[in-house]
């Protein structure tokens, strides 16, 4: 855990930047496999593998680093308020070649995370899904096995079909795959135009009309709706951003 002021963060920050600002940063975390436990450090978790049966295990990086900061306001009487600063900006999933999220449960395909050929819409990859049977879906789960989603007001994704028409469904999910609100086709419900083939096609989706605003979630899903059994459809700059 590292507590810094923002005179130290090396950032623009415009409308957050007041000099009694207080930022505090939780470095990415590790996760083993075996055992489904998050450590704070690769050799805390690569100790925590070695107490355990001889094997193969896995110590797997979030790479993502919570920032929170807190400022304080001088009031006229003299005295200060401390105001929370809201969380800003976009929280990816998969932005700019990078996948943020520490791994995805998948069914009936497998995901391709440095992916080229479909010819990224940011960075130097993007995701390639390849259906391994028909109603295949790409389901990444959250660091921690826990995302809220309080801060946030949309799902935004962008995807790139091989086959006309080629139709998906979005859903939420808790711990043993309890649905959380409702899916939605993001085209049926009018939040973007029908895929073109080998074009990539952006949605923002109100994380409302799924019925999940400020809900705490393990994973969410993309499931192909074409009925193909070995289709490719790509993803990219996947993300919950607040406006």
């Amino acid at each position: 855990m590292l507590r810094l002021t923002a005179f130290t963060v090396g950032l623009t920050l415009s409308s957050l930047a007041v000099a009694t600002t207080t930022w505090t940063v939780k470095d990415p975390t590790w996760e083993l496999d075996a055992n489904g436990k998050s450590y704070d450090s690769q050799s805390s978790c690569v100790a925590a593998a070695e107490t355990l049966a001889a094997a193969t295990y896995h110590c797997t990086s979030t790479n993502v680093a919570t920032i929170v900061g807190a400022s304080s306001t001088v009031t006229s009487g003299g005295g200060s308020t401390s105001t929370p600063v809201a969380s800003a900006g976009t929280s990816w999933v998969y932005h700019n070649g990078t996948f943020y999220w520490p791994g995805d449960w998948s069914w009936s395909g497998k995901a391709n995370y440095k992916d080229t050929a479909g010819q990224p819409r940011s960075g130097s990859f993007d995701i390639a899904f390849t259906l391994l049977g028909q109603w295949g879906g790409w389901q990444p789960y959250a660091p921690n096995r826990s995302f809220s989603l309080s801060p946030y007001k949309y799902l935004i994704i962008s995807i790139k079909t091989t086959v006309p028409s080629q139709p998906v469904h979005i859903f939420f999910e808790a711990a043993n795959d309890t649905p959380i609100g409702t899916w939605l086709d993001p085209v049926q419900a009018g939040f973007g135009p029908s895929p073109v083939v080998g074009q990539w096609t952006s949605f923002k989706i109100p994380l409302s009309a799924f019925g999940v605003s400020g809900a705490t979630i393990l994973k969410f899903g993309v499931q192909d709706d074409s009925g193909g059994s070995n289709n490719t459809f790509y993803i990219d700059d996947v993300g919950f951003t607040a406006s």
